[in-house]
């Protein structure tokens, strides 16, 4: 389970990563159920950008894709 500390490393680390490319944008962390755990939105990011990126995770996933066969345990 991430902690809210984990979540704002992961952003932190996103942003960094982005900022190396030169490319502003939003990054958010979501809870396995699709819940928002952290939000950051880099200067210079479009205000679009953090809607878009708290969009639901399972659509940015291959294997959540609904024409995708779902994994089975």
């Amino acid at each position: 389970m991430l902690t809210l500390d984990d979540a704002l490393d992961l952003c932190a680390r996103a942003c960094a990563a982005a900022a190396e490319t030169g490319v502003a944008m939003s990054v958010a962390v979501m809870d396995p159920g699709g819940h928002l755990l952290a939000l950051t939105r880099m200067d210079g990011a479009p205000w679009i950008s953090a809607d878009v990126a708290q969009g639901r995770p399972g659509r940015l996933l291959p294997t959540a894709h609904p024409a995708l066969p779902r994994r089975t345990r």
